[in-house]
């Protein structure tokens, strides 16, 4: 059965209109800048202070561009229109993504993949057909993308606490790493170690039927919290952690069947381990 993209994979946003209102931002930049041009021009022949204008945006959460345009340099109509509509489908896109669930199945080379497709000179022309094609796509492959996140969650955190099976999770880990000490009472939790513990949260919220967007980069805050309050320890919805000066935690899952749900898909692409198990 065919899948209605805008009504089951991007809920509360009516497709429809945000075309209509990207549309009408596009027609009144276009609008714009004609003017802004039409003013230099008269500028000019006036012999009056020659005007610039400038167009600014985020591309991504890790940097903005600006460009500030004089006449003598600025581009033709056509070359600023792509530049801005490349700018306004890139936030576009991912609101789209914010408004869906799927992130929440994503991996990290999927999420990188994802970013990639929103960089200037790659963002994809914002229309129903396109947005149709990709998020159906990223649905296809929801259940290989959230495999692959178990699979990376496994492979980045200690797993041999005490069980030191080969390819299974026990009880408990140890997080190697997880913090940082100096001097007899300083210390900090490593930014790396808590992303992947929230990675953990998002696997077994999704294993168990509830996924929260919520719950991302939250670790390190509650770490923290935890640590300025005179604890060394702190218990979530799906494991307790306890931590060191040494540097290391111990993890200690409170969902033995979310975890036997992960070493089931661990299994599945290692099924040679389980006769070493």
């Amino acid at each position: 059965m065919k899948i209605d993209v805008t009504a089951e994979l991007i809920q509360n946003v009516n497709v429809d209109a945000l075309l209509n209102q990207r549309e009408a931002v596009l027609e009144r930049i276009e609008q714009a800048i004609t003017i802004l041009k039409e003013a230099q021009t008269i500028a000019e022949q006036a012999h009056l202070k020659i005007l610039s204008f400038s167009m600014e945006s985020i591309w991504t959460s890790e940097r903005a561009i600006t460009r500030r345009y004089c006449p003598e340099d600025c581009p033709k109509l056509a070359e600023l229109m792509d530049e801005a509509r490349q700018l306004i489908d890139a936030s576009a896109w991912q609101y789209l993504m914010d408004a869906s669930d799927l992130r929440l199945f994503m991996d990290e080379a999927a999420h990188d993949e994802w970013k990639e497709m929103l960089k200037p000179d790659h963002c994809p022309v914002l229309t129903r057909a396109q947005i149709e094609t990709t998020f159906s796509r990223l649905h296809a492959a929801r259940e290989e993308m959230f495999e692959r996140s178990i699979l990376d969650a496994f492979r980045r955190l200690s797993w041999n606490y005490i069980t030191k099976q080969p390819v299974q999770l026990g009880k408990r880990l140890i997080v190697n790493d997880l913090l940082s000490t100096w001097g007899p009472n300083h210390m900090s939790f490593s930014g790396e170690m808590t992303r992947r513990l929230d990675e953990l949260v998002r696997v077994l919220s999704v294993l168990e039927g509830k996924p929260d967007l919520s719950c991302h980069e939250c670790i390190y805050h509650y770490l923290k919290q935890a640590d300025f309050e005179g604890f060394c320890e702190w218990s979530g919805p799906y494991f307790s952690l306890r931590w060191y000066k040494k540097g290391t935690g111990h993890l200690t899952f409170s969902r033995a069947d979310l975890v036997d749900k992960m070493n089931q898909i661990m299994l599945k692409h290692y099924p040679d381990a389980s006769a070493a198990c």
